[in-house]
């Protein structure tokens, strides 16, 4: 019998000699019914918002509500007159609280309160003691021999945007065109990136993640209500890489100069739906600190108690609480990108929550050729809406761990994360574009634009292209009527033409041959202020040969030729 064997067996004893019972704390949600009487107001928001945050809430017209008010105070000091309750965290967006009791016979008199509307079983600890003793070994580790002391020091950019440069992660970011977002200048500087994840073990101390830590906002840990996110998993660690590794010649992560919150949700060690409620705390967090974008690798179904799993009919947008809580981070201007899930090759098969969120973009995952993952997880939500939203490479992507060593891992876990970098570049090229115009672009630049699937969604975006469809690039001028992009795919069975109008009129397309007869005519009426992609899909019937593409709108005409 080993060792940890027998110190389980001794602790379970004594456990159960003391305690008489296995479940050593309770964790439940209280929801208030509403926020009467609160000392804090709208026309206050400085008190509990940051500048950077209302500055982001001004540019996007974005109004404060009763949402942004803070929990009642009055309601958590009155719970806490109860003998044996903790308030943990509090949400604002929900509006309510969890509490942890030794004893569920608090709960008969929380429920008889006038300001809560319900309360809910939403986790509990089981042999706390032994988790605690088994996991103290790790929690006073040294960091790991080779890796070296973190010392400040500044970041210089090398001019090279190649093969050399990223090293094995090349191919995760030109997949999207993200290096050409680097080379054009746009590496996510002064883009606030909050990463919700189970822990950063060990991020701190590595050099290749020292811009991190040059670049840091703030940490939080929502698990055990503490600044620490250093010492927990390391699974964040890995997930962060993706965005900001820095060490060229062996990795480039895909916006290496973004700034970041670090925050902990998840606890690795066990499932609740309590989780659910951390991460939307951390959602809130990230929003009162300017956050622009939230990547986060985390995805619920079922739960250790699988009387509080979930079940598809509840994957419709608005019923879990992770759910409600990504799309109100959206409604406060945040771009929320969450992992599709790695089910997709299980019994379950579909995406979990919050990826199921109607205003976030849920990410899918390829592999080096581009095609789908196995393992990555498949839509429809229960209310038929598409999802994923996009795809980015997940399979055996580079990823750099706690120990200060670079491997290959697969996972949506992974491709949120690289495209979520791209997603910081593409809005520091475009600042001025709200999110929801983010998103229609990168959904117009998708490699399955015309044809979104429950598989990929849109498929994978061309950071470039959505770069010219926001204006973005200094080459195309959307003050004017304007030939964006045409693409001719390789074995691809349409070709497409974006367009940007700036006045009202038809737009036509025609493919002519080598002899300059007509082979296909498309039109569509354009409207002043509109950026479109449309397709020809007739393409896949012309014969191998030589073409022209005429591209006629009012008194202008461009044209491409392209072969078969």
């Amino acid at each position: 019998m080993t060792k940890k064997i027998v110190l389980f067996l001794v602790c379970l004893a004594l456990f159960e000699g003391v305690h008489g019972q296995v479940i050593s704390e309770y964790k439940y949600w209280v929801g208030f019914s509403d926020k009467k009487d609160s000392p804090y107001s709208a026309d206050r928001a400085k008190e509990f918002l940051s500048l950077r945050a209302l500055d982001r809430r001004t540019r996007f017209h974005i109004k404060i509500d009763s949402t942004d008010l803070p929990v009642n105070s009055s309601y958590i000091n009155k719970l806490l007159e109860i003998d044996g309750v903790e308030v943990r965290n509090t949400s604002k967006w929900l509006n309510g609280v969890t509490v942890h009791l030794k004893d569920t016979a608090a709960i008969a008199e929380i429920k008889k309160m006038p300001f809560v509307r319900e309360v809910k079983l939403v986790g509990y600890d089981k042999l706390q003691a032994i988790f605690t003793l088994l996991n103290e070994n790790h929690d006073s580790a040294s960091p790991p021999a080779q890796v070296s002391k973190y010392e400040p020091k500044p970041i210089e950019v090398e001019n090279q945007f190649g093969k050399s440069y990223y090293a094995s992660a090349f191919n995760q970011i030109a997949m999207c065109n993200g290096d050409k977002l680097h080379k054009a200048g746009f590496n996510g500087s002064d883009v606030r990136i909050a990463c919700i994840d189970a822990g950063f073990y060990n991020l701190n101390v590595l050099p290749a993640m020292q811009g991190v830590m040059n670049n840091l906002i703030a940490t939080y840990d929502f698990v055990t209500g503490n600044a620490a996110v250093f010492d927990d998993d390391g699974h964040g660690l890995e997930v962060i890489s993706c965005i900001a590794a820095y060490e060229p010649g062996k990795m480039v992560g895909t916006a290496p100069f973004a700034s970041y919150l670090l925050l902990r949700s998840e606890d690795a060690a066990t499932e609740f739906p309590i989780e659910e409620i951390n991460w939307v705390c951390a959602a809130e967090f990230a929003d009162s600190a300017g956050a622009e974008i939230i990547t986060s690798s985390v995805g619920y179904t079922q739960f250790d108690d699988k009387s509080m799993g979930h079940i598809y009919i509840e994957l419709n947008g608005k019923t879990t609480f992770i759910t409600r809580g990504a799309d109100l981070a959206a409604a406060k201007g945040i771009v929320v990108c969450n992992s599709a899930g790695n089910e997709g090759d299980n019994k379950w098969k579909f995406i979990g929550a919050p990826a199921d969120a109607n205003n976030i973009i849920t990410i899918g995952s390829v592999d080096a050729k581009g095609e789908k993952s196995d393992f990555s997880s498949i839509g429809p939500t229960a209310d038929k809406r598409i999802k994923p939203t996009l795809a980015a490479m997940g399979e055996l992507a580079t990823v750099y761990t706690p120990y200060g060593q670079y491997m290959k891992a697969s996972g949506t876990s992974f491709s949120t994360p690289i495209f979520s970098g791209m997603l910081a570049c593409l809005i520091q090229a475009n600042r001025g574009k709200t999110p929801a115009q983010v998103m229609d672009a990168l959904k117009m630049s998708g490699s399955n634009y015309p044809v979104p699937n429950n598989q990929l969604g849109y498929g994978i975006p061309d950071m470039v292209l959505a770069n010219k469809i926001l204006g973005g690039d200094t080459a195309i001028r959307l003050s004017q009527d304007q030939l964006v992009d045409i693409s001719v795919p390789i074995n691809s069975p349409f070709i497409t033409v974006t367009f940007h109008a700036e006045s009202d009129n038809d737009l036509k397309l025609i493919i002519a041959g080598s002899n300059a007869k007509k082979k296909l005519s498309v039109k569509h009426t354009m409207h002043k202020g509109q950026t479109e992609r449309y397709v020809i899909k007739g393409y896949k019937k012309l014969k191998h040969g030589h073409y022209t593409l005429y591209v006629l709108f009012g008194k202008h005409a461009f044209k491409a030729e392209f072969t078969k």
